[in-house]
């Protein structure tokens, strides 16, 4: 997690792309429409119910498609709840709810066959070609960064083997299948993919059971969770690990606060908290110091920039994108053996487009030019 948007790649803010915004909308909704269910007075309601519209309009102003299969969801629990508080006859109430969900199901096949046919056909290359790197190790994975280290050398050899494919027109520079369970199966291997399935289908299963309208909610939100896992990467956002948090707390309801009566579990749940919390802190201090010899290298362009990125190395010598940030100052600061170091040791974390043509101009200044084309074919 970066706490001031220091990438050097581009991407910056709360959210790089659409899909986050809209899965903190639809996250969100599930416990404005619980209040709204829950409130009694008409003005709380109405303030609700309000706040309900608005995140759905900017859920469809997104354009996610994830995004709208899970508001076509809430729409179709929510009239099967409130036709179950007005219309007491079963019959009555099954047919609305057909009548809702065929509506929602046609228009949802009318915006998916005739919106964004490139973007789902290279969804579907990029999971064709992330199960060729799943089926090579389906028990083990390729360990921590393993995707990123993988995938664009089987998206190479690809199309090395069918050049007039019609999917090269698509390719790019991928970071994440589009999938999280392909995702944690391509890093983690089979156990991972276990471990990713239990902790959703788990609270799920118990929420599922609950008659309470808080078991409903969870129920709402875990299920929002599960279809943003199955079509984007919801866990690179914090309040998607949140919902989980909450989701799995509730499972352990009861346990959970019997436990919290002894004062030692407190004190244990007090130490953890003030233990995260310092880490956090710890963490964004780093942060903030490679933001400002970031922003110091395009003030000032001076040596001392290199060095103040050398003072951060031993805390960052393991993450790509401060590698890969580290190796393009130095190359644009005229210490190329640094920067071929540097980029040597990126290349075991990730590798990608950005990465092989800057391997390939610093190995040019350098003057080892077969590897240079190696690295630019």
């Amino acid at each position: 997690m970066t706490f001031f948007g220091c990438n050097p790649i581009g991407e910056q803010g709360t959210f790089d792309n659409p899909a986050g915004l809209a899965s903190a909308m639809a996250l969100t909704i599930p416990t404005a429409l619980y209040c709204m269910y829950k409130r009694k007075g008409l003005s709380q309601r109405i303030f609700y119910g309000i706040s309900v519209l608005l995140m759905a309009v900017v859920l469809i102003l997104t354009k996610s498609r994830t995004g709208m299969i899970c508001l076509a969801l809430y729409i179709v629990v929510w009239t099967y709840i409130v036709s179950g508080r007005y219309l007491r006859r079963k019959t009555y109430r099954y047919t609305v709810l057909l009548v809702v969900t065929t509506v929602i199901a046609i228009g949802m096949i009318y915006y998916v066959s005739s919106h964004k046919q490139n973007s789902t056909s290279g969804r579907t290359f990029i999971l064709m070609q992330s199960w060729e790197l799943i089926s090579k190790r389906p028990v083990t994975g390729y360990g921590t960064n393993g995707f990123d280290r993988e995938y664009m050398h089987t998206q190479a050899d690809y199309f090395r083997i069918h050049p007039d494919s019609g999917y090269a027109m698509l390719a790019d520079e991928v970071r994440h299948p589009l999938n999280e369970f392909a995702f944690v199966w391509v890093n983690f291997g089979l156990l991972g993919l276990l471990v990713l399935t239990g902790l959703l289908s788990f609270p799920l299963v118990h929420h599922t059971k609950g008659k309470d309208s808080y078991s409903k909610l969870l129920t709402l939100s875990v299920v929002g969770l599960a279809v943003f896992c199955c079509f984007s990467y919801p866990l690179h956002y914090p309040l998607s690990w949140l919902v989980l948090l909450l989701s799995l707390t509730g499972v352990a309801g009861k346990r959970l606060s019997r436990l919290m009566r002894k004062r030692s579990a407190r004190y244990i749940v007090l130490t953890s908290c003030s233990l995260v919390s310092l880490l956090i802190i710890y963490n964004a201090v780093y942060e903030w110091r490679w933001n400002y010899a970031y922003r110091h290298y395009y003030k000032r362009r001076d040596m001392r920039t290199v060095d103040k990125y050398e003072e951060l190395f031993s805390h960052f010598h393991d993450d790509k994108y401060f590698l890969y940030n580290y190796a393009f100052v130095a190359y644009k600061m005229h210490d190329a053996k640094r920067a071929y170091r540097l980029m040597s040791e990126c290349m075991n974390y990730r590798r990608g487009y950005n990465t092989e043509l800057l391997a390939g101009d610093i190995c040019r200044k350098l003057g080892y030019y077969d590897e240079a084309i190696l690295h630019t074919l």
